[in-house]
């Protein structure tokens, strides 16, 4: 996909909802739990000229892409240390109207010729590209629905000209939201003090 024309066809995919309970993992060292700059990730370059704000549908979703990544791939111990969750926040997100979200999600990426690549593939740079063109062409679109790498479950990446459109619900740390300690076990994770 790389003309303007090619981009034209993702509005097959385009639809209109509300966003209501998502979850962030957010830095706690960041003031805004809405703010977004450019850097490196699916859909982001630090050298790009937008921003995406990461949202996950389920809270082990969030956890598993921003706790977990690919940490433990290579049989690491499986040990977080509490100064991690401690430096985290789970903020609850919604949107104040209807976002218009290209949908990425079951067949809708083969049907308008998306490559793979743009979601599966660990290495971002067909993801980037796509969302750098995603971001010149369709300018009425404010975020991208996609299923995570890590258990297909969905997430969303919100473009930063679409940030005024959401609001926190809850900022909780991290170590402290009521769900960590299920997930902990569930992906069999031990804390280290």
């Amino acid at each position: 996909m790389r003309t303007k024309a090619d981009y034209d066809r993702l509005d097959l995919l385009i639809i209109e909802s509300d966003i209501v309970d998502w979850i962030r993992l957010t830095p706690k060292k960041h003031d805004d739990p809405l703010g977004a700059k450019p850097g490196n990730s699916r859909f982001c370059a630090k050298s790009d000229k937008h921003a995406i704000l990461y949202a996950a549908r389920l809270y082990e979703t969030a956890f598993a892409e921003v706790v977990i990544r690919n940490r433990f791939d290579t049989g690491m111990p499986r040990i977080i240390n509490q100064s991690e969750l401690e430096a985290i926040n789970a903020v609850t997100i919604r949107s104040r109207e209807p976002l218009r979200i290209l949908d990425l999600t079951g067949n809708n990426p083969i049907s308008v010729g998306i490559p793979i690549a743009v979601l599966r593939h660990s290495d971002h740079r067909s993801g980037r590209a796509f969302a750098r063109n995603c971001y010149k062409y369709k300018s009425d679109v404010d975020a991208i629905l996609y299923p995570s790498r890590f258990n297909t479950a969905l997430c969303i990446g919100i473009f930063d000209r679409a940030i005024d459109k959401l609001k926190v619900t809850t900022n909780i740390p991290l170590h402290r939201h009521p769900e960590t300690s299920r997930l902990l076990k569930l992906f069999n994770l031990q804390v280290r003090p």
